[in-house]
């Protein structure tokens, strides 16, 4: 399901959304994948994840020279595939297959003004949240997974460009962003 649109508010500014919604299965036999060591009593993975996806944004020229845009960007994958023993080392250590539902933020907000000669200035900013859910006990060998669980990230940027002709344009840019999470690497 997807749907999408956008929306003159002035003649310098319009929005912009799209929504969608998917539902993906995954439910072939694991014999006919040439898959023989499966868990006594499965046959197949009987995935089964949906996927929501949102955007709002806008962008506008309040000046000549100046253009602002930004959006914001939301996704949720629910993951509902059943939890299985897949791999067994030895008496103690088992291991299943994962099911994370990961859900993620994204804010991003920019400007750019044209100066004199060619150039242009551009300013931006931006945030990213991003949230993998609560893993099983034992989707991740010995508790270590190259996945941080949570992630939020904040920075920025500069830039300035110059068009040197219609075929060759050069820019200096600086960004900086702050990282910080929660769970193992």
């Amino acid at each position: 399901l997807f749907l999408g649109g956008n929306y003159a508010l002035t003649p310098k500014t319009r929005i912009n959304f799209k929504y969608s919604w998917a539902h993906a299965t995954q439910n072939e036999g694991f014999l006919n994948m040439g898959l023989v060591n499966a868990p006594a009593g499965v046959s197949s993975l009987n995935g089964k994840v949906d996927t929501t996806r949102a955007q709002l944004g806008f962008t506008s020229h309040p000046l000549d020279a100046l253009h602002v845009h930004g959006d914001v960007k939301y996704e949720k994958k629910d993951n509902n595939t059943p939890i299985v023993r897949y791999n067994a080392e030895g008496p103690t250590a088992t291991y299943t297959n994962g099911t994370p539902s990961p859900q993620k933020y994204d804010v991003k907000l920019e400007a750019s003004y044209r100066l004199p000669k060619d150039y242009t200035a551009t300013a931006g900013i931006f945030y990213e949240n991003d949230d993998h859910g609560t893993w099983t006990a034992t989707d991740v060998a010995g508790g270590v997974s190259g996945i941080r669980q949570k992630l939020e990230e904040k920075g920025y940027r500069l830039e300035l460009r110059k068009a040197m002709s219609e075929t060759f344009t050069g820019w200096l840019s600086y960004s900086a962003a702050r990282r910080s999470g929660l769970g193992s690497w």
